[in-house]
């Protein structure tokens, strides 16, 4: 399982604690620390520190990443397009989520109502390479008709 460095995926590790036989690998220090104290076998990528609290990212980052095979994938974004565009502030940041699509099985987006409209300037994916749309925010159904093979979550019902 690879999940990024957003404070959004963070919350994700209280659930992981609860698996068994899992590997985890992940660019927020935080969380590999938590996971690891948990007893879950967990890889961070290392890096250089990018945002604080602990959020690793850059070359070696990313070279880090490239070397894995994951089932699934679990990322965030700084912005969604409501026309299927996930965003990102930065070619990095843009960068960094097409890597985890190459290298995943599967990938499921955690997208919060606030990131719906909000703007940054690169296009990281549309959705019909993103596997599972999980938000708070009820999905226009004009979206869920547009991506069919896209499946959307919405954790608010």
């Amino acid at each position: 399982i690879f999940i990024d460095g957003s404070s959004t995926t963070q919350y994700m590790g209280r659930y992981l604690i609860e698996k068994n036989g899992i590997t985890v690998v992940t660019c927020n220090m935080i969380l590999a620390d938590f996971l690891s104290e948990h007893g879950v076998k967990t890889y961070c990528t290392g890096g250089m520190v990018v945002e604080h609290p602990g959020i690793l990212g850059g070359p070696m980052a990313t070279l880090m990443l490239s070397k894995f095979n994951f089932d699934i994938s679990f990322f965030s974004s700084t912005a969604f397009d409501p026309r299927g565009k996930v965003l990102s502030l930065s070619e990095r940041g843009a960068a960094n989520i097409q890597c985890y699509r190459e290298h995943s099985k599967k990938i499921s987006y955690l997208c919060g109502s606030d990131k719906f409209g909000a703007e940054a300037s690169f296009v990281s994916l549309t959705l019909d390479k993103v596997d599972f749309f999980i938000s708070d925010a009820e999905i226009p159904s004009e979206l869920k008709e547009k991506y069919k093979t896209t499946h959307f979550l919405c954790t608010n019902l």
